[in-house]
Parts: C-alpha cells; structure tokens; sequence
C-alpha cells in the first residue's frame, strides 16, 4: 500500500535524523521552575482539538473531537456549531467556514457560508478525496488538498462557488498534499510527496495561476522528512515544519529555502505576534520524547523553550489573537492561552 509505505518510511527519517544541529536551542538557566506562562482554559470541555483559527475580531474557531467549536468573547463561552464528530481540518474565509474528516471515512467536506448557522455538503467532490488542508483567494476562489493512498487520490482541487461544487487544479491526483498557503501575491503554495517508482519526492509545489500550473521546488537537506504545516507572517516570510526534518524559512515567496533549526523534531504548528516572533509546537521521537513549544526572536538563528504550565502532550495547533495572546491545543487536555501579551516574552522567561 502507498501510504502505509509513506508513513513507514517517514517514521524511518525521524527515528534516524539526530545530527547535530547548526541552528540548536538555546536552554536559558535562568528560567524559574516556579514561573508558568500559561492557563488553561477552563470553560472549554472538548479534550483534543486539531485545529485553531482567530480571525480579525478574535473570534475563535476550533476543530477536533466534537466537531467545530466557536467562542466570540476570547474563550469565556464556547458554542458547538458543527457536531458532525471527530474533525482535523478547518477553513476559515470570512463567514464561510469547510472542515473535513478522514479517520473511518473518506471524501467528505462539509461547508457554511453564515459563519456556521447552517452547513451543506458538495454537489459535486472528485471521488474519494484525503481531505488535509484548505486556502482562499483573494477572489474567493476555495482550494482544498488531499493526500493520495490505495483508497484516496491526491491533487488540489477548486470551487469558485463557495464549496457547492469541485473541480480539479492542473496538479496531477499521484501528487499527495499535505498543508497549503496562500501569499499576497495570490501565489498557492503546497507541502508535497510523491512516489515514483519507489522514489520519495518531498518538498512544495508552487502555482501563480490559480493552480492552472504547477512548478516543483525542493528544500535543501529535505530528503523524506515531508512538510506537514506551513505558515505565512505579515511580512509574506513563508514558514515550513516538516515531519522530523525541523523548520524552514523563505524569504523570497518560497523559491529558495533555508533550514533555521529544530531538526530531530516534528513541527505541528508554526505563528508568529506582532514583533515577528516565531513559535512552533513540536514533538522529537530522538529528543526524550519531547513535546514543547519553541520561540525565536531572531528569524529562527536561535530556538528557546516556551513550555511553563503546559501539561507533558503533543501541542497540535497554534493561534495568535489581536493582542499578542497565545493559544495552544493541546493533545487530551483542551485549549491553553499565555497569561501575557507574548510582546514581553523575553522578560516573561527571565523572571
């Protein structure tokens, strides 16, 4: 089976990729034991979520074990808008809201275009998708990827009618997709695999037509270890965690790449607040188990630990809201948020 190959091989990378990092984690000394930077957020009664967005207004979006959850007050009060079940994917465009599932199920999307009063399901879906990822143009056009298997087809696929109907993009269905972004530029920019004829391509795919065309662009040092978030800050730095290889940073709409530390470890999520500080949840098979977030405030040249009062699990998903705060989910334990504005970080840690 291709993707039980896939992830055979991937587990391979991560249990064997440890050598020494030119970009380390600084460890700070003077971190109190006592200090905790975070608080949980009582009020919240799911226990896993996979994905968190913050719009404009701080409302708060989350998907994960009960569906989609939505808090307009910062978190106090929660509202289930969409209780299909267990979700990893979620699109946030507006007031027009896509997740998908696919543990036990395959190629389904459901939609809302009233910021989740109502939810419809496609006209039209090619068959058996591997939902993992959704971006937006800037002329509303709503892009989905999926990942290729024995059971599902890869590609990127389009709907210029809010999700009622699809059709596909000129990346080719062997192509599996596995996080997707848009720049300024309405360039589309997708994490990838392929397999051909035993031999594992990872890396992006750029498109600056829509998706009509497609252009392949490796990562340097990126064998196998394939990208599974990407994110981009206010300042179109295009940010890339891959699956045991570490993070990357381009600079230039993704054309070349620099590897900025973390290797060893698996990037779940990536953000950045107002200052352009970076921080990245990450889980390292080789580091002691190790699940944490890290910052740097110096574009990635040095990493540091970001962890005081969060609970010993994976940290799957990242948000940022209008203030500065913080927002983590966090695996089995719910949402936590920084005490701070995450601006004063360097004096937070040095307390």
């Amino acid at each position: 089976m291709k993707l039980g190959f896939v992830f055979s091989l991937l587990i391979v990378v991560v249990l064997t990729n440890c050598t020494k990092d030119k970009n380390p984690i600084k460890l700070l000394d003077n971190e109190s034991v006592e200090e905790t930077y975070w608080e949980k957020i009582t009020s919240f009664s799911s226990i896993t979520i996979h994905r968190l967005y913050i719009n404009p207004n701080d409302i708060i979006y989350t998907a994960g074990e009960d569906g989609i959850d939505k808090s307009i007050n910062g978190g106090e009060t929660w509202n289930n808008i969409n209780s299909i079940g267990y979700v990893e994917v979620l699109g946030v465009n507006r007031k027009n809201i896509y997740t998908a599932g696919f543990w036990g199920q395959w190629g389904w999307i459901q939609y809302s275009t009233d910021d989740g009063v109502t939810w419809l399901s496609p006209d039209s879906l090619p068959i058996n998708p591997f939902i993992r990822a959704f971006a937006f143009s800037s002329n509303n056009i709503v892009y989905t990827g999926s990942s290729e298997s024995d059971e599902s087809v890869g590609g990127i696929y389009y709907s210029k009618d809010n999700g009622s109907t699809w059709k596909s993009t000129g990346l080719g269905n062997s192509v599996s997709v596995w996080t997707m972004v848009r720049n300024s530029k309405d360039d589309l920019i997708a994490g990838t695999t392929e397999i051909s004829d035993t031999v594992f391509f990872t890396g992006i795919h750029k498109s600056i037509d829509n998706g009509q065309s497609w252009r392949y662009i490796s990562l340097p040092g990126l064998i196998t270890n394939y990208i599974r978030c990407m994110y981009i800050d206010s300042l179109d730095n295009l940010y890339a965690g891959t699956s045991g290889g570490g993070l990357y940073i381009s600079t230039d709409d993704g054309e070349t790449w620099e590897s900025k530390g973390l290797r060893g470890y698996s990037i779940y999520d990536i953000t950045t607040n107002s200052e352009n500080t970076i921080f990245a949840s990450g889980y390292s098979r080789v580091n002691n188990e190790e699940k944490s977030i890290f910052y740097s405030i110096d574009h990635g040249e040095t990493w540091s630990r970001f962890n005081k009062g969060l609970p010993e699990s994976i940290i799957w998903c990242l948000a940022m809201d209008s203030h500065d705060y913080l927002y983590a989910g966090i695996e089995k334990n719910g949402i936590y948020k920084t005490k701070s504005p995450t601006t004063d970080i360097e004096n937070q840690v040095s307390k």
